[in-house]
């Protein structure tokens, strides 16, 4: 994230004339992202937590070894071009279309911080932001777990009009999941839930390309 910070600033000097959206006035954006994503588990954590070990094995192999097709939605608001609220959607997953898909998805809030307002307010092309926040997710394959989760990141977005922009993005969730599944599919069934006193741990991590629109208020 610190890179894409620098190499926005670097650009500060070629975009600080260029046309862009009047970034002063408050706008709703949309915005669709997609890149890989991965997963990082610890087994010994899960496992002295679980009766069974080869529960949290079985899961961590499941979710670590599997490369990640990753969606994001965000619908926000930016707020005199200095600050955003959004709410996000992600989805993440491999073999979506066979009986072994497995995946996540994340439903949370952020707050964004928009630096390159302080120094050019309005005649720019380039914006970027760093953001954090929380929310609910929900992992699994033949085992998984759900519960709370935090994310941070940043994005670097170019306008080539006022209201449309393309651009680039890093997303990391930090799950603290609260609850594991022994059987995911039946999951609601008594039984097949078992708490997790520590939390889950792991991480979760995508970047990729990103596309959206602006409409000012």
């Amino acid at each position: 994230m610190s890179r894409l910070i620098a190499f926005a600033i670097a650009l500060l000097p070629a975009v600080a004339s260029a046309y862009g959206p009047v970034f002063s006035r408050s706008g709703l954006y949309f915005n669709l992202q997609y890149g890989p994503g991965f997963y990082k588990f610890s087994q010994p954590h899960l496992a002295a937590q679980l009766e069974d070990p080869n529960d949290a094995t079985i899961f961590v192999d499941e979710m670590m070894g599997q490369w990640n097709h990753t969606g994001s939605a965000r619908l926000g608001l930016n707020i005199a071009g200095f600050a955003s609220v959004e709410a996000v959607l992600t989805g993440a997953g491999w073999n979506v279309q066979t009986d072994d898909r497995g995946g996540g998805g994340y439903l949370g809030g952020v707050l964004g911080l928009h630096p390159l307002q302080l120094f050019f307010q309005d005649n720019r092309v380039v914006d970027i932001s760093v953001f954090g926040g929380a929310g609910y997710g929900i992992v699994g394959r033949t085992r998984g777990a759900d519960g709370r989760f935090l994310t941070l990141g940043g994005t670097f977005d170019y306008y080539f009009s006022p209201s449309m922009f393309v651009g680039a993005f890093y997303r990391y969730i930090q799950p603290e999941f609260d609850n594991f599944y022994i059987n995911y599919e039946q999951r609601s069934q008594p039984g097949m839930t078992v708490p997790l006193p520590n939390g889950s741990g792991g991480s979760f991590w995508t970047a990729g390309l990103t596309m959206g629109f602006r409409m000012e208020l």
